[in-house]
């Protein structure tokens, strides 16, 4: 026994040696040792996870988990209702160990060293050997303990509803000081580096600034109601809410810099990225953006239900829990929904992100892993084998892609189910696609034994990274002989602008002296034909095919087909096929000093950020004008000219000169190109509205945003 506890303190010792909160090593993940990842309660960390998630059960208890997950390498440490304290491995999902306590463990547990700290209903601080899940000592309060426990330069820091904040000693668990609020304290403390003081809300309605090495008072600030969530702090200031939804923003000297009410009850600790802090709110729904020197909202998102759970930050996205039991990714500059999951539980615990993926506990009693998953992309849309004979065996081939293609590496794989048994494919399952690679599936039809007509099937694609139905189509006919022609076999007819309408003539030609009569089918309502009806003369038929361009489906390009049959079959029916170029509406928000833009609410990269000039013109790459816009640009280098071309608009710009010509007309624009980052910038506006779009600029937001309706 002797032995043993030698062997934990010198387990301690080694751990108080190492700082609390500091980057993994490089290439590995950063930690995420406490509730709200660091001692500053700043709920940022530099691992990311990016939707499309794969949800799935990563650990679990016999009861709710309300807290919050401590993770490194190799240990993942959570409470739950069930009176225990689990260990898990982090990567195998195994469990290591658990310990009863005599109560619900509610407060979230902090790993520090070979070491885990939690505290109990019980009244009870425990510090375990991870390893083991051995007792190395344990700390009795006087009432319930919700409080997180944050652990600095070798002491514990912690509150108890017996209205107590405490300080204990890391390696014997002895008292160092404590401090009394006169009111229950669920808080949990936070740290200030920059003064060396504890932070803790209570019941009482006051934030107290204690004296980390003595816990005497600094100063204490007053609320108009009970505070119970922690703080959090950046830059000297200090951020918080309380249970009157009353938020605040105060100096490290406990002066408020500015207030807001945000209507509704504050139990979340509020996220900080760059200049900004996300804070979700309870019985309004709602979680916010505010700017960190003035409080004014940047964004605002609404949820289905209240809120309690922290939020998580990593890379471009902000997660969080609701009692509306989904997990939700935003984009944590514009607050859209990137995306979402329910897993049927509520869900108060705050998330954590660890290497590639988000942990969250349930009040179902898990802990579910929320890891990149593939996306799968299904071309063509739909098949139409067209008329098909007896004694005949179309084919036709469907590709199954991986569309993700950032650094999240997935496989894709999945299934292809039908209960049409005429239709047969090379492959039923696929296996392993990797991100922007893909597999050729070939679709076999048999027609032998079916009726003559009309025929269609469903075939259901399941994989890992979503589901498509596609519907196949055919028509079987009795074998005619092919004594009909159409001429041309396929019209096209280029671009057409919208409202445009555009004529075309199609020639039948019989190879017989008898009077053939049929009927002429246009399968897609922009496509008109006239008449609808024939009967030949002299071997041949004239039809007027006209294309309505108001009513082409939005997109690069269109395809229909029109079928020409005959009387009771005297000629084969011959299909002939329609295409058309169109202009797809273009919608473009972009936020300054972001990498990703939103196109028809898809993200889109680019290569520089967009940037702001002296004279107010928003600059992006050229590449990002064209790849959007679907423009034809050249760079004439010894002009140190600019081309782009867009259907029937050419535009003309110039490096350093503040004009450009847009259709041989030349107009002068107050910011010309520039060349930064060895990529050329163009002024936004100037070119899209030559294309005719529209442009407005959200100030409160430094949004840009552009609608091109062709």
């Amino acid at each position: 026994m002797k032995s043993r506890l030698i062997t934990a303190m010198l387990a301690i010792i080694l751990a108080l040696q190492m700082p609390v909160f500091a980057m993994a090593e490089e290439g590995k993940c950063d930690d995420w040792v406490m509730f709200n990842h660091d001692p500053s309660r700043s709920c940022l960390t530099t691992n990311q996870a990016a939707p499309p998630l794969l949800v799935g059960e990563a650990y679990k208890a016999t009861a709710a988990i309300h807290s919050s997950i401590a993770m490194t390498d190799r240990y993942s440490v959570v409470g739950s209702d069930d009176m225990r304290i689990y260990c898990y491995d982090t990567h195998s999902f195994r469990i290591r160990w658990n310990y009863l306590t005599g109560n619900k463990v509610r407060c979230s547990p902090t790993i520090f060293g070979e070491v885990t700290i939690c505290g109990s209903d019980d009244g009870y601080l425990y510090c375990l050997n991870l390893e083991t899940g051995n007792e190395v000592w344990k700390f009795k309060t006087g009432d319930i303990i919700r409080s997180s426990p944050l652990v600095v330069n070798g002491k514990v820091y912690f509150a108890s509803r017996d209205m107590k904040v405490y300080c204990l000693d890391a390696l014997s668990g002895q008292k160092v000081w404590a401090f009394h609020t006169g009111a229950f304290v669920d808080a949990s403390p936070t740290y200030n580096e920059y003064n060396k003081t504890i932070l803790i809300g209570s019941y009482s309605k006051k934030l107290y600034c204690l004296n980390a090495e003595n816990g005497r008072l600094t100063w204490e600030f007053e609320t108009p109601s009970e505070v119970f969530a922690a703080c959090s702090v950046k830059n000297e200031k200090i951020f918080f809410g309380t249970d009157g939804g009353q938020f605040y923003c105060l100096s490290d000297d406990g002066r408020q810099i500015w207030k807001i009410d945000v209507g509704a009850h504050v139990w979340a600790t509020p996220a900080l990225v760059e200049d900004k802090l996300i804070i979700p709110t309870g019985y309004d729904k709602m979680v916010r953006c505010l700017y960190q020197d003035t409080g004014e909202e940047v964004w605002n998102f609404r949820t289905e239900n209240w809120n309690y759970s922290s939020p998580a930050v990593g890379g471009k996205y902000v997660f969080f829990g609701s009692d509306d039991q989904n997990l939700y990714c935003l984009y944590w500059k514009t607050g859209q929904l990137a995306w979402k999951g329910n897993l049927g539980y509520i869900i108060e615990a705050s998330p954590v992100i660890y290497c590639e993926a988000v942990y969250v506990g349930t009040w179902g009693g898990t802990v579910q892993v929320f890891q990149p998953g593939p996306i799968l992309e299904v071309e063509p849309q739909e098949i139409d084998f067209g008329i098909v004979t007896h004694g005949t065996t179309p084919f036709r081939d469907i590709i199954v892609r991986n569309a993700r293609k950032d650094q999240f590496q997935t496989k894709l794989e999945g299934k292809m189910v039908t209960d049409e048994k005429h239709l047969s494919f090379s492959a039923t399952e696929f296996f392993d696609i990797s991100n922007g690679s893909e597999q050729k599936i070939r679709v076999t039809l048999d027609p032998g034994g079916l009726d003559y007509g009309n025929h269609q099937a469903l075939l259901k694609i399941s994989s890992n990274g979503g589901e498509f139905t596609m519907i196949i189509r055919w028509r079987i006919v009795s074998p005619a002989p092919p004594c009909l022609n159409v001429s041309p076999s396929e019209l096209n007819f280029g671009f057409i602008k919208r409202g445009e309408e555009v004529s075309k003539t199609l020639t039948l030609s019989f190879d017989t002296d008898e009077e053939v009569s049929g009927i002429v089918m246009g399968e897609d309502r922009w496509i008109d034909v006239e008449p609808v009806s024939f009967t030949s003369i002299n071997r041949k038929f004239l039809l007027k095919v006209t294309l309505n361009g108001s009513r082409i489906p939005a997109g690069n390009e269109a395809q229909g087909r029109i079928v020409i049959a005959t009387k009771n079959d005297v000629c084969q029916q011959v299909s002939v096929m329609v295409k058309v170029e169109t202009e797809p509406r273009i919608e473009i928000s972009m936020v300054i000093g972001d990498n990703t833009a939103f196109v028809n609410g898809r993200p889109v990269d680019m290569d520089v950020a967009p940037y702001i000039t002296s004279k107010g013109r928003t600059m992006v790459p050229i590449r990002f004008i064209s790849e959007t816009f679907g423009a034809d640009v050249k760079w004439i280098a010894d002009k140190k000219e600019i081309q782009i071309n867009r259907f029937d608009n050419r535009v003309k710009l110039w490096v350093g000169r503040p004009e450009m010509d847009v259709n041989d007309l030349i107009k002068a624009i107050p910011s010309p190109p520039e060349i930064k980052d060895g990529r050329t910038m163009v002024p936004f506006r100037a070119i899209a509205e030559a294309f005719g779009a529209d442009v407005q600029w959200i100030a409160e937001t430094k949004t840009v945003r552009m609608v091109f309706n062709p």
